[in-house]
């Protein structure tokens, strides 16, 4: 029962129902609605996409657009384009961290995924728990590609662009090796040709339906 303001008791009636109503619909709307369906740096039918082979092994860190609502992750997806035994996809969400003055890369908690390419194909991986993305948060989408014989979806690679990859030198030596749990941003280079893998996140609805 709705209850009135400094004590003075209860509302009765129609109007009981219809403030209690608007109280809903209020708190409703203050919170973060947890239906988002995927994050990558590329829309869901992205027209500049490419096959390519040629990766260079290093990190690479992508922008990705902001969220609307919370996405929880429990999956990663690419497409090999050219298969290579042994080698793999190692990806992750990383979250900019601005505290203290200082700026850095905080890889977001159970985000991490080893995807083979010993098929061609679209491959989808399970990730090990639930990745939980927020919308105030600003996220970068990092990728390792193990060899330069793996061709995977990608962005294409053009002098046009105007938002450089962040990239960060480090070698994994199997699919087993963990990507960095932070990186400061003021190690990492700037790089406006470097290639982009087209990886997605996509909660479990996402996989459900567009499987």
């Amino acid at each position: 029962m709705p209850e009135l303001p400094f004590g003075r008791g209860y509302r009765l009636g129609q109007d009981a129902g219809v403030n209690q109503a608007e109280s809903w619909d209020a708190r409703a709307r203050s919170m973060d609605r947890r239906d988002e369906w995927m994050i990558s740096p590329f829309r869901a039918y992205g027209s500049d996409a490419t096959s390519n082979t040629g990766y260079a092994q290093y990190l690479r860190m992508s922008l990705i657009p902001r969220l609307d609502g919370i996405l929880e992750a429990t999956h990663a997806r690419l497409r090999v384009t050219t298969s290579n035994a042994g080698s793999f996809v190692k990806a992750c969400i990383y979250r900019l961290d601005t505290k203290n003055g200082q700026k850095k890369f905080v890889k977001v908690g159970l985000s991490e995924v080893s995807i083979p390419g010993d098929s061609a194909g679209v491959q989808t991986e399970k990730l090990a728990g639930k990745a939980v993305l927020y919308p105030e948060s600003r996220y970068f989408m990092c990728a390792y590609v193990s060899s330069n014989s793996l061709g995977v979806a990608s962005g294409v690679n053009t002098s046009q662009r105007v938002v450089p990859v962040l990239t960060f030198t480090s070698t994994l030596a199997s699919s087993t090796d963990r990507l960095p749990s932070s990186i400061d941003v003021g190690q990492t280079s700037r790089v406006f040709g470097a290639y982009v893998p087209w990886i997605v996140f996509m909660s479990d609805m996402a996989k459900e339906i567009l499987t």
